[in-house]
């Protein structure tokens, strides 16, 4: 990509689209680690291992099948 043929516009939503990428990877990154931090403070603080996986990975949520809506039919003349 060629940052110089940008508009101010382009340009700057390009430099909020790079900086949204870096907060994601630096997440992926971070986010663990915190876990890991908190699951161990958690544990020696007498917290229950099931009560914590409970936590992290919490049963699936069935979602409630979609239902078709209806639209309008107009007659023509």
């Amino acid at each position: 990509m060629d940052l110089t043929t940008l508009t101010d516009s382009e340009f700057e939503q390009h430099r909020l689209d790079v900086n949204a990428e870096q907060n994601r990877q630096f997440s992926l990154i971070v986010i663990p680690q915190q876990v890991a931090q908190l699951s161990a403070q958690f544990l020696t603080a007498g917290g229950d291992q099931a009560t914590l996986d409970a936590a992290i990975i919490p049963e699936p949520v069935e979602e409630e099948p979609a239902t078709e809506t209806e639209t309008p039919t107009t007659k023509e003349a």
